[in-house]
């Protein structure tokens, strides 16, 4: 399923990623690294700055940083990109009048 919206996002048009790894599976790591080599994504380890024990949990920080990870993603890409899409890897996002997505928030 990971590699389906991987491959629907760059038929619309999406030339990069960042993933946010806060905890992933080696069946994913490999997924995720075969698209770093090809120079198509980053992957960054996102630990929380809290230590989780009994009385605290990751989920804490606002579901696990999200927002956090959002605004670095913004900053990691402004110099080299005109658009930034935060899509959850269980949400697909589908231009409809465009066939990419630059080209419908050119229009937009």
């Amino acid at each position: 399923r990971l590699i389906e919206w991987i491959e629907l996002n760059r038929m619309f048009g999406v030339e990069y990623f960042f993933f946010y790894n806060f905890s992933i599976g080696s069946k994913v790591e490999k997924v995720l690294e075969y698209y770093v080599k090809q120079n198509l994504a980053t992957i960054i380890q996102w630990k929380l700055p809290i230590e989780v024990n009994e009385r605290t949990d990751a989920s804490d920080i606002h579901y696990y940083g999200q927002l956090t990870a959002m605004n670095d993603c913004i900053t990691r890409s402004r110099l080299t990109s005109h658009f930034v899409l935060n899509i959850d890897i269980d949400e697909f996002i589908v231009p409809i009048r465009r066939q990419t997505f630059y080209q419908l928030f050119t229009d937009i």
